[in-house]
């Protein structure tokens, strides 16, 4: 402990003594300024007032040729305004000397005793981080240690070394927290090592107060039951009272354990809000009571299942906003599902069950009837579908050209590329004179998109999937039909939007508005089939994804003369890519006995067969999931397809990809093979333990 202390007064003394050669330096600094202001004096003062002088004399001179005694006078009195400056000068220099000495030494003596005694924890660096100086403050922070010459970055871990000009950066230290602000001590010394003085602001408090800011913020949630109806429309009034007090309880328990406050604003919706700290719990859970109510007795074969939108935002008003948002996403994506929406960012929990066909013929006719005034509104209609369009993109496409061609407007469909998916359908459309003008390419549409085009877009709910992304305005009028599950990049702008996550394909919702308008609007043949064969491709030849009213679509369209052998001659694939399927389909890895995954590795620009080899790969027995991933020069296409037991939209989703729940997809240049392999399993993985 002496030895300690011994140390101690060595490193006070060594202290001291650095302060008085530090004041010395000041008063050797502040004789160099008096030099200075002599020299200043003598340069610029002192020769004006002598060429004055000499130029009163010669004045005098020359007047006493006229009159000896005026310039007698004159010159007498020059010269005692001379001797007078120069007495007067003299003292007023040594009492303007002595001030400035004075000032120079009180600021010099100030700013060094501020900055020794400053609050602040102060420390001059190298531009290595080593340390030249520090001053008392900055010695409190971790006492019983000499710093110099040391590393910052040792004794402060969260330190950032300076850049050119200095840096700042958030220090921790302890339970107490630092802003670290840089400069550089003198920037004329370019050419020499470069020192920087660093202050050390304390935000301990400060933090504190953001963080209590931030967990008291409201959140605010929106909670519907997604199918009660169905649930309880087969059953007695007591079973139906039972379910409907039983899921309220559920949901009641929920929100109370997270401290939250819940308003019930209709038969089968609630709304809550809570404080943001009791949030994060929601979010380890993965919102359990998704899980929580299927295991409710229901009296039947369908469980109970919730659409819960979360919005988290920077205001009451944007949380409110988020909310809403959020619960759209989850009611487009199906249902059976939580979705928060927080800045920017959307996270889905839950989304496991099949959705079930809840739509009614009301909406479809209102669709209709609304397009229908949207086309008479404009002088030309453009319909576009998604990148390397299908049968259904451009099923769909021809039969909305049909309703507007019906209406005597001009119609044109956008194609980005021709594709094998739909070459056996343009060999055909090539033979009919009704379909020169059908097509254009994206750059033409361009020059015909004007304030007066309806633009309609189908198949994809996505801008950046479209065949040609430019067109889609903020302020155009748009129509967009689309059954893929609802994505973050959902176009919201549309003027009319026409999205049933329930129906089997787009083909089956466009099939569905054409009912409902004028006999005027009649199918050819070519578009039935089209229609018709879009259907098939989506329904897995009406094995998947199919209800009562995909049947009644394909009703329809076999009244207007379809052949069901022609329109399958459409979407046949050709010897070629059987044998590419077959190859892929043997090569395939079972994952815990029930998951399909296949790799295959070309160049072949046309990738249906990627899909088809899904599509072959979930009709094996014990198959629940099938994925195909295709890897073409730099770039992951991968295929996924499912029999309802895994939804295969949340795993594409992951990836970047999205879809449906049996059927989706993604395409990524930044994935590689085995990257999405192990993506795949980890996702399901996760999915498992819910």
């Amino acid at each position: 402990m002496k030895k300690n202390q011994k140390e101690s007064k060595k490193q006070k003394k060594n202290k001291d003594t650095k302060q008085k050669n530090t004041v010395k330096k000041q008063a050797v600094q502040t004789t160099e300024q008096t030099k200075t202001l002599d020299a200043i004096l003598k340069i610029y003062f002192v020769p004006k007032v002598l060429i004055s002088f000499v130029f009163l004399t010669v004045f005098s001179l020359t007047v006493f040729f006229y009159n000896p005694t005026l310039a007698l006078v004159q010159f007498v009195l020059s010269m005692s305004v001379f001797i007078i400056f120069v007495f007067r000068g003299s003292t007023s220099s040594q009492q303007f000397r002595d001030y400035i000495e004075s000032l120079s030494f009180d600021v010099e003596s100030a700013t060094h005793n501020s900055v020794l005694k400053s609050p602040f924890p102060m420390v001059i660096l190298r531009e290595t981080g080593a340390i030249v100086w520090y001053n008392d403050a900055f010695s409190t922070l971790v006492p019983d240690e000499d710093y110099t010459s040391r590393q910052l970055t040792d004794i402060l871990s969260d330190f950032k070394l300076p850049d050119a000009s200095g840096s700042t950066c958030e220090i921790r230290l302890a339970e107490r927290s630092f802003k670290a602000y840089g400069v550089l001590a003198d920037e004329t010394k370019a050419s020499q090592e470069r020192v920087y003085v660093y202050y050390l602001i304390e935000t301990t408090e400060l933090g504190q107060l953001q963080k209590k800011y931030d967990e008291d913020m409201i959140i605010k949630g929106y909670i519907y039951v997604d199918n009660l109806d169905e649930i309880t429309k087969q059953i007695s009034d007591s079973e139906r009272t039972v379910i409907a007090s039983q899921t309220e309880k559920l949901i009641s328990e929920f929100v109370g354990m997270h401290q939250g406050v819940l308003n019930k604003f209709d038969r089968d919706r609630y709304s809550f809000i809570m404080e943001r700290k009791n949030f994060e719990e929601i979010l380890k859970t993965k919102v359990s009571l998704l899980k929580d109510v299927k295991n409710i007795e229901t009296f039947g074969s369908l469980p109970v299942t919730l659409s819960i939108g979360i919005g988290v935002g920077a205001s009451l008003g944007e949380t409110e906003n988020f909310s809403r948002v959020a619960l759209d996403m989850a009611l487009g994506r199906g249902g059976d599902q939580a979705v928060i929406k927080q800045g920017n960012d959307f996270t889905y929990f839950g989304g496991q069950n099949r959705e079930t066909e809840k739509r009614t013929k009301v909406r479809s006719r209102i669709i209709a009837l609304s397009f229908k005034e949207m086309v008479m509104e404009s002088e030309k209609v453009l319909i576009m579908g998604h990148k390397g369009a299908d049968m259904d993109s451009l099923g769909s496409c021809l039969g909305l050209a049909r309703i507007a061609k019906a209406l005597d407007k001009p119609a044109y469909i956008v194609i980005d590329e021709s594709n094998s998916n739909t070459e056996a359908l343009f060999a055909k459309t090539n033979l009919d004179k009704d379909f020169d003008d059908a097509f254009v390419t994206p750059s033409q549409a361009e020059t015909l998109m004007d304030d007066n085009t309806l633009l309609a877009i189908v198949d994809t709910h996505k801008a950046s999937l479209t065949a040609a992304p430019d067109l889609i305005r903020e302020d155009g009028k748009i129509f967009l039909v689309d059954h893929h599950r609802k994505g973050a990049d959902f176009i919201y702008h549309a003027s009319l939007t026409f999205h049933e996550p329930y129906a089997s394909s787009t083909c089956e919702l466009v099939v569905e508005m054409l009912q409902y308008l004028d006999d005027k609007v009649k199918l050819k043949r070519l578009e039935a089939e089209s229609l018709y064969a879009g259907i098939l491709i989506d329904t897995q030849n009406f094995s998947i994804k199919t209800g009562v009213r995909t049947f009644e679509a394909a009703s329809y369209l076999r009244k207007t003369g379809m052949e069901p052998g022609v329109a399958k001659n459409l979407v046949k694939s050709d010897f070629d890519n059987y044998i590419k399927v077959s190859d892929i389909v043997k090569s395939a890895e079972i994952y815990k006995d029930s998951i399909a995954i296949a790799k295959y590795y070309g160049e072949e620009e046309n990738s249906i067969f990627i899909a088809q080899a899904a599509d072959d790969l979930i009709d094996i027995k014990r198959i629940e999931a099938a994925f195909v991933i295709f890897r073409r020069g730099e770039e992951t296409i991968i295929s996924a397809r499912s029999n309802g037991k895994i939804n295969v939209q949340v795993i594409m989703e992951k990836l970047g990809g999205g879809g449906h729940q049996l059927v989706a997809g993604c395409q990524s240049k930044e994935l590689t093979v085995d990257r999405a392999v192990m993506l795949i399993k980890e996702t399901l993985d996760e999915m498992e333990e819910v």
